[in-house]
């Protein structure tokens, strides 16, 4: 009997905790409620405990007041605490520098790239300083590749096997940390990547001994470029998706450059300082080298860990607390993600814009250093303008998408991504023509690189659109395609005779992913055919 009236109990608190009334007319409901039980309090009295004249023991009936009283009083307390802590949360709105909707979470309308302010600019310039930092770690190898040659024995085939290890694992963690990004948001997930990926390049210098060693250490570090998704996902948090084409291929671009700065950084200053500085040793001289962006990376990790918000209104864990920010499952975010045919469309896409990319800062360098007969410090500093497109490129494919979907919809988005990957093909065919003088060469890959870059701005204004249950996993799934992207390219190197059939390749690729766009249709907008 006593579970009969907890049962009523129960759906006192059931309904306290689903209404969004107040404590006072919660109160009345749930009163409402055990009153309207007249028959189960009946039947109870004629069970309860009686009294030797045969009277319902008064001292039950207190004891079970006081009881749902309880109940009642503490659905009270614990519904006044989430007001008050969803009240507290709700009085940042009032400090934001920025223009924001509240129909969207309060996220920014636009960007303010000279503030350092939280949320929003602090969030912005985080992601792009974290990505930029993984981008040097992963390719703080790259430049060094023809020293380390040296110390540990390697043909050219096995080069570009070392690469392709640096590829491969980003493309599992890709996959699987969209999912975590809709779950515990992209800053923690950002951050906690980033951390992890540093420590085997910070004890690389001591772990790699052998070829096969070689390849372990850079498949860890290879990790991080799983670091795009997380980025993707925190920037697309802070700004609505009308602006986020822009901000978050502003933010990946920045980020990207990471790969030119690995070009000029490592290969072009530090390697030639400590070569210097141990006088002459080379082979201690690149070990060492390799400890500094480690440093430089888990200092940046810890940094915006500690300062920097999940999104507008805070990190997930306080937002959901004040019941502002729904829970999601990691589990239900990749099942949604994982069947839908957009997604796997701008996957290949991607991989034809990332893809060349990836596969032009692992080998450009080698490429240009034997084509041309040039030293690995020149080789280096011009394969560098590679990456140092993305200072304005990826931006700049972000922005036009953005102004093209406020006149055409995504239809105009779609279109555009189609042209630049078209144009990316065309001119990575000019590229490789044989008769080529070095300054020629060099303009072909700056329009290339350009292209193709911005192909990848629009690609990021595309995402939030396709399906906003699972941005995360999406994120996910179509970052996954741009390093799949390089791991085939790269392996076209590996196995080809000369570097001219690669490219050859990389170009038809790129023009093929360009004829997928017409097939991208997403519910409520109108496609490029349909």
């Amino acid at each position: 009997m006593h579970g009969l009236f907890k049962s009523t109990a129960d759906r006192a608190h059931s309904s306290v905790a689903s209404t969004n009334s107040s404590a006072e007319e919660a109160r009345k409901e749930s009163e409402t409620l055990i009153e309207s039980n007249a028959e189960l309090l009946n039947l109870d009295q004629a069970l309860s405990p009686r009294s030797e004249y045969g009277s319902v023991d008064k001292g039950y009936e207190t004891n079970l007041t006081d009881g749902i009283d309880d109940i009642i009083q503490k659905e009270d307390d614990d519904y006044n605490a989430v007001q008050a802590h969803r009240n507290t949360i709700l009085q940042k709105v009032n400090h934001f520098n920025l223009p924001v909707d509240p129909d969207k979470g309060y996220k920014a309308t636009r960007l303010s790239v000279f503030s350092f302010t939280r949320p929003h600019m602090r969030a912005f310039h985080g992601s792009w300083m974290c990505f930029c930092c993984a981008w040097l770690l992963w390719f703080s190898m790259a430049p060094l590749m023809s020293i380390i040659r040296e110390s540990i024995p390697m043909t050219k085939n096995e080069v570009w096997t070392s690469n392709l290890c640096a590829l491969v694992g980003t493309v599992i963690v890709r996959v699987i940390i969209g999912p975590l990004c809709d779950e515990y948001g992209g800053k923690d997930t950002l951050t906690a990547l980033l951390a992890a990926c540093a420590v085997p390049c910070l004890f690389a210098g001591l772990l790699i001994q052998d070829y096969a060693s070689l390849l372990v250490v850079r498949s860890l570090i290879g990790c991080v470029g799983g670091t795009l998704v997380p980025v993707q996902f925190w920037v697309a948090s802070q700004f609505t998706p009308e602006c986020t084409g822009v901000a978050v291929a502003t933010a990946a671009g920045w980020g990207a450059l990471g790969g030119g700065i690995a070009q000029v950084f490592m290969g072009s200053f530090l390697f030639p300082f400590l070569r210097r500085a141990f006088g002459g040793d080379e082979d201690l001289a690149w070990r060492v080298a390799l400890t500094v962006p480690a440093i430089i990376s888990i200092a940046t990790a810890f940094f915006f860990f500690k300062n920097a918000d999940d999104c507008p209104l805070g990190n997930y864990k306080e937002v959901r607390a004040a019941g502002l920010l729904q829970q999601k499952s990691a589990i239900d975010s990749f099942r949604q993600g994982v069947f839908n045919l957009n997604a796997w469309i701008l996957f290949i896409q991607f991989g034809a814009s990332l893809g060349v990319e990836l596969v032009c800062e692992s080998g450009l360098a080698m490429h240009l250093s034997e084509r041309f007969d040039m030293s690995t410090n020149r080789a280096a500093g011009l394969a560098s303008l590679f990456g140092f497109m993305n200072i304005w490129s990826r931006g700049c494919g972000g922005y036009i998408s953005d102004r093209l979907h406020q006149k055409f919809s995504l239809k105009g988005r779609f279109s555009f991504q189609m042209i630049l990957l078209l144009l990316e093909g065309i001119l990575l065919l000019g590229f490789i023509r044989p008769n080529n003088s070095l300054t020629t060469t060099i303009i072909w890959m700056v329009a290339f690189a350009a292209t193709g870059q911005m192909a990848m701005g629009t690609c990021f204004g595309i995402i939030p659109f396709i399906d906003p249950r699972c941005t995360g996993t999406i994120a996910g799934i179509v970052a996954a395609g741009g390093n799949l992207g390089g791991v085939f390219l790269s392996n076209t190197f590996r196995t080809s005779t000369t570097d001219t059939d690669s490219f050859h390749v990389m170009a038809y690729f790129c023009i093929a992913a360009s004829l997928l766009s017409p097939f991208l249709v997403v519910s409520g907008y109108q496609g490029m055919v349909w």
